[in-house]
């Protein structure tokens, strides 16, 4: 199962000697527009290519998890009274 880990993107620009604010009040990556159009559209094709796998393989193993809940909800309801 995956765990889930806290990423914060905000719309504004934050400066240097704001971080450490920033980062009493959240845990997990932080992330700031100037960092996120800097960071973001620099990935090698490999990268790209790794990290779409990663997320296709996270995506299958969550989407397999949400139906097997589903039908341990179905099957309850149908097993009890009405």
């Amino acid at each position: 199962m995956l765990a889930p880990l806290a990423i914060y993107m905000v719309p504004c620009r934050v400066e240097a000697h704001e971080w450490s604010d920033v980062m009493r009040e959240h845990t997990g990556v932080i992330l700031d527009r100037c960092r996120i159009t800097t960071f973001g559209t620099r990935l090698s094709t490999e990268v790209a290519a790794r990290c779409a796998t990663w997320i296709d393989a996270a995506l299958e193993r969550e989407n397999i998890q949400i139906a097997a809940d589903k039908m341990i909800a179905i099957n309850a309801v149908a097993g009890s009274p009405e």
